[in-house]
């Protein structure tokens, strides 16, 4: 059992994904889909499927996104529980 196993219900790219991002202060879309097509063939996933996750991770409160000026850019939700 890992710790995401105690952190509620997340698929597996929603897993990947949160990971990238507790390695990482903030990270572009550009930037999170480049890390995750360096990950083992087994981890990686299409931008369609990538972007999914990125929806559902935003409405669970997983993390946040910011859109300013034509970006994109995702970070780790870390409000009190």
């Amino acid at each position: 059992m890992s710790t995401f196993d105690l952190l509620g219900d997340l698929s597996p790219s929603e897993r990947t994904l949160t990971r990238i991002l507790l390695r990482n202060a903030e990270m572009s879309e550009t930037a999170l889909y480049e890390a995750v097509s360096e990950l083992a063939e087994n981890k990686r996933m299409s931008r369609d499927e990538m972007k999914g996750a990125l929806d559902v991770l935003v409405e669970k409160g997983w993390i946040f996104e910011v859109k300013a000026g034509g970006n994109t850019t995702y970070t780790i939700s870390q409000k009190k529980r």
